[in-house]
C-alpha cells in the first residue's frame, strides 16, 4: 500500500475511533480526555491515541448501570411484565405457557 494511502486510512480510522469513543462517553456520562494541541502531526496523532487509550481504560473500570438481569430480579415482578421487558430488549422469552 502506498504510504500516502496508508496514512490517510490510519487518520480516518483514528477519527472514526475517537468519534465512536465520544458517543460512548456521552452515553455513559463520561468525558473523553482532551489531547493536547501540538504543531507536529505525528505527535498530535500519538496524543490522540493516548487520550483514546485513557478513555477505554476508564470505560473498562466503570461500573455498569442497571442491567436487564437486575430489572428481571426485582421481587414481585409479574411474569407478564418480565416477558414484556424481555421482548422490549430483544431477549428470548421464557416458556409462554407459564402462568402468573
Amino acid at each position: 500500500m502506498h504510504p500516502t494511502s496508508l496514512a490517510k486510512r490510519q487518520l480516518d480510522a483514528q477519527n472514526r475511533s475517537i468519534a465512536a469513543a465520544e458517543a460512548i462517553a456521552q452515553k455513559h456520562g463520561l468525558a473523553l480526555p482532551a489531547a493536547r494541541q501540538v504543531r507536529q502531526p505525528d505527535i498530535a496523532q500519538m496524543l490522540k491515541w493516548e487520550a483514546l487509550a485513557d478513555f477505554l481504560e476508564a470505560l473498562v473500570n466503570t461500573q455498569p448501570g442497571v442491567t436487564l438481569a437486575d430489572v428481571l430480579a426485582i421481587e414481585g415482578l409479574s411474569k407478564t411484565s418480565a416477558r414484556a421487558i424481555r421482548r422490549h430488549f430483544g431477549e428470548p422469552e421464557e416458556d409462554p405457557t407459564d402462568e402468573e
